[in-house]
């Protein structure tokens, strides 16, 4: 975890609701306290802000009703293949999950914590260790 932690230097969060997003960027300024964190609450506002080299992580919030939050993800991963891609939601109907594998996107319940994002973090270095590319969405209580 402390090498995925070092190589944290851009994050992004996007989540439309403000209170989750507050709750979020909490979480992973306390983890990643030298990142440059980006907040945003549509793809095109953190589109906006998203110079230069991608971003080593992109936290999504999805909300319940979100059908277009699947397609921000498949753009998300379409414009940063190589970061970890972390969804947190509520809850994330087994049809879905099938896509945050394909996607290689990780799955938080919320409410957000840094032992969550620890977690994903740990499970994606994991992986990473592994060679394996095709990530297992988990589901964290």
């Amino acid at each position: 975890m402390a090498e995925m932690t070092a190589e944290m230097k851009r994050v992004v969060l996007l989540d439309r609701d403000a209170a989750g997003r507050r709750e979020a960027a909490a979480a992973l300024s306390g983890l990643f306290p030298g990142a440059a964190l980006a907040e945003a609450a549509s793809l095109q506002e953190a589109q906006a802000g998203w110079s230069g080299p991608a971003p080593d992580m992109v936290m999504v919030g999805l909300a319940r009703d979100d059908a277009s939050g699947l397609e921000t993800l498949r753009r998300i991963r379409a414009m940063a293949p190589d970061a970890l891609l972390c969804l947190y939601a509520e809850a994330t109907p087994e049809s879905v999950r099938a896509a945050l594998c394909e996607l290689r996107c990780a799955m938080i319940s919320t409410p957000v914590s840094a032992d969550k994002i620890v977690a994903a973090l740990d499970c994606a270095a994991a992986e990473q260790a592994l060679g394996d590319r095709a990530a297992t969405a988990l589901a964290f209580a």
